[in-house]
Order: C-alpha cells, then structure tokens, then sequence
C-alpha cells in the first residue's frame, strides 16, 4: 500500500491522506506523464498527462499563483548555446494546461 502522510507544522501532528493512485518503491518520482492531485475533498484528482513523458526520481516541485512548476532530472542541449540545460513544465489549474 502507499501510504501518504502530511505534516501540520502548526500542531506538529501527521495525518493520513488517502492512498496514492499509483503506489512506488521510491522515495519521490515523477513517473511517465502521469500527475496526480490532492483536490480539495483530499480525494486524488488525475492531472492532464505532461507533454514530454518522464521517468526521473530527480525532480522538485512548487505551487505559484495557479501553477505547479516541475522540474525533472531529464536535460537537454539548447540550440544555441549547445549546453546542457534542465527540462521543466509547468501546470496551470484553472485551465488545465501545460506548457514546456
């Protein structure tokens, strides 16, 4: 089973949230495309797929204004600079979109 818990910082107290949709044997992970939510209900809520698939356990997240921006452990050559540079999406809620 994959459990999730949260921590209230303000009582210091863990709660359970409902299982997760896709159970892992890792830490954190962005796997494929798949981006799953916690609505407001705490009931799982599946996001549309990201653009570019990816399988990296090297990833951060952060919630701005109405996006998530996730950053994965994937890399690619600008094409101008030819270096190596960090792939990464972002979500925005209301629209339920992405952009690369």
């Amino acid at each position: 089973m994959a459990h999730t818990f949260v921590l209230d910082t303000m009582t210091k107290e863990w709660r359970r949230m409902p299982l997760l949709p896709a159970p892992s044997p890792k830490l954190f992970q962005v796997l494929y495309g798949d981006v799953y939510m916690l609505d407001d209900e705490m009931k799982w809520k599946v996001l549309p797929p990201m653009p570019e698939p990816d399988s990296h356990i090297e990833f951060a997240w952060a919630v701005i204004n109405n996006y998530i921006i996730i950053v994965v452990g994937t890399t690619e050559k600008h094409p101008v600079t030819k270096k190596m540079i960090l792939v990464g999406e972002v979500f925005h809620f209301h629209l339920e979109h992405w952009y690369a």
